[in-house]
Formats: C-alpha cells, structure tokens, sequence
C-alpha cells in the first residue's frame, strides 16, 4: 500500500490555518514514518498526540501554533490533502 504524510498548522482554539502534504509517496507505512520522524527532528517539542492518531510539533512549549501530522493511505488523501483524517 502507498502512503503519504499530511500536515495542518493549527492555532489556539484548533482553528485551521494551513495545511500540505510531502511530495513524496512512500511505499510503506514505514518509510513513510522515518519521514515523519526526521521531519520533526528540528522540532523542540515533537511526540504523538494523546490519542496516538497523529504526531504533534512546536516551536516551543507556550508555542501558539502546532503542526499536525499523519500518514495516510493514498486512497485516503482527498482533493484538499491537508484535512484528511480531520
């Protein structure tokens, strides 16, 4: 199965602001989390959220805003990409 990593910027009360996904298509789940994880190796504070659905990043702990990322099955991945499993 071919994946692909998804991100949203969220701000403070979880309002949307931005939201992409990497070029890339991996060709497996893992490839496709060692993307993810060397992604957010420039971020200070990085780990999954606490339902485990995604990974979340920012700046800093008073950081305002937070990416959001997950992997997702290319059947999955919807004409705005960025919103997928929102």
């Amino acid at each position: 199965m071919t994946y692909r990593v998804v991100w949203q910027l969220v701000g403070q009360e979880d309002r949307f602001l931005d939201g992409g996904r990497l070029e890339d298509a991996y060709d497996d789940y893992t490839a496709a989390a060692l993307a993810v994880s060397q992604w957010l190796a420039d971020y200070a504070e990085a780990g999954r959220s606490e339902d485990g659905s995604h990974w979340v990043a920012r700046r800093s702990s008073d950081a305002d805003l937070e990416l959001r990322i997950r992997i997702v099955p290319m059947t999955c991945v919807r004409e705005d990409p960025a919103r997928a499993g929102a």
